[in-house]
């Protein structure tokens, strides 16, 4: 914020928002016809007492005078200087200028608009470096450090990732969040990235390197481990995988699966073991399972190894919380099935802590994604 600081009437304003300034660059003249007549009753005060200074001091070499009336005389000539100071910088601040190189993002004052002291005329930003302000989880601050690259994406933009570094980590976890900040500076972006845009931050903490990577919507849903189905000679096979990162849209695979192996990721919540499949379109239905030169890992984004089975349903016939748990994971992450969920929360704020009801709605969501994939 560009404050006044001092009062009058606007007679010049050469800057509207947008428009980009430099250091010292004019942004508003006051009317200083006032505080000109200031300034010059204070110069001739100065003066006149500079030259009854100047009196008195030859006078008190000669001993005409006392010292006391002397230091009188000199003080009285150092209020008039204050006061000339004083005048003079009031009239430099009716030139408002920019005290740093940016951009004006808001302009609060009209031509002939009477302004007050300490009122706000304008709103300037520096856009090089933007910043953005994460908060990470207080489990993960052991893998985030200055310097540290980042990606960074915005909903405007689709497509498009900007480079960003780790600049500063807050030295404290805030205790009611359990996280601590983290502020990102992205340079040289200032055409298509704006301040106060919602962005999506990924920090990559760890990086494999020719990796097996296979689809993520190639996984089996409903299965208590991590499973696909793979063609083999026009059969459907179900596989068990070990797991690690997740880029993207596509997850590592550490075992249980070879380069280039037919992967089913359409439809496979309908198959079983050992029935046959075709490939009417080997684009749409199936996927090879393809190296890539490079997984990274988001904070959030992990997946765990194998797991062991569970059963489907406790003792007391509630559903079986770990798998819930899992099946929550998965398809929560599935936009449509998510914002599906937060309609029935508000709807029903018991499912979310009701199992029966959470299980309910997600078998829901299984039939009507084998209702769509049957009618493709």
């Amino acid at each position: 914020d560009i404050i006044t600081k001092v009062s009058g009437l606007v007679v010049k304003l050469p800057v509207e928002e947008g428009a980009k300034v430099k250091k010292g660059d004019l942004l508003a003249r006051l009317d200083e016809a006032e505080l000109k007549i200031e300034f010059l009753q204070a110069t001739v005060g100065m003066e006149t007492d500079k030259a009854t200074l100047e009196r008195a001091k030859k006078m008190l070499e000669k001993n005409l005078i006392a010292e006391e009336n002397y230091e009188t005389t000199r003080l009285q000539y150092e209020s008039s200087k204050a006061s000339f100071e004083a005048a003079r910088l009031k009239l430099e601040y009716t030139n408002v200028r920019s005290p740093f190189d940016g951009v004006v993002t808001a302009r609060n004052i009209e031509l002939g608009q009477r302004v007050n002291v300490n009122e706000a005329l304008f709103q300037i930003a520096d856009f090089n470096p933007l910043r953005a302000k994460i908060y990470v989880p207080e489990k993960d601050m052991g893998q985030i450090f200055e310097g540290q690259r980042a990606k960074i994406t915005v909903e405007s933009e689709p497509g498009l990732e900007f480079s960003g570094v780790v600049k500063m980590i807050s030295p404290v976890v805030d205790p009611t969040s359990g996280t601590a900040k983290v502020t990102i500076d992205i340079q040289g972006h200032q055409s298509k990235l704006k301040p106060g845009m919602f962005a999506s931050v990924f920090i990559t903490t760890e990086t494999h390197k020719n990796t097996l990577l296979i689809p993520k919507k190639a996984l089996i849903l409903e299965s208590d481990a991590d499973q696909i189905y793979v063609y083999e000679n026009g059969n459907a096979h179900k596989a068990n995988l070990k797991l690690g990162f997740t880029s993207g849209d596509f997850v590592e695979v550490y075992s249980g699966l070879e380069e280039g192996e037919l992967v089913v990721t359409v439809g496979q919540e309908g198959l079983r073991e050992g029935l046959p499949i075709r490939i009417p379109g080997q684009e749409q239905s199936l996927t090879r399972s393809t190296p890539d030169s490079t997984a990274g890992k988001a904070l959030a984004a992990n997946r765990s190894g194998r797991r062991p089975a569970s059963s489907r349903w406790s003792t007391d016939g509630t559903p079986d919380i770990d798998r819930l748990k899992r099946m929550e994971k998965r398809l929560l992450q599935i936009p449509a099935i998510s914002k599906e969920y937060e309609k029935r929360l508000k709807e029903d704020p018991d499912m979310k802590t009701n199992p029966q009801k959470k299980m309910a709605f997600f078998r829901e969501m299984f039939q009507k994604m084998r209702e769509m994939q049957g009618s493709h």
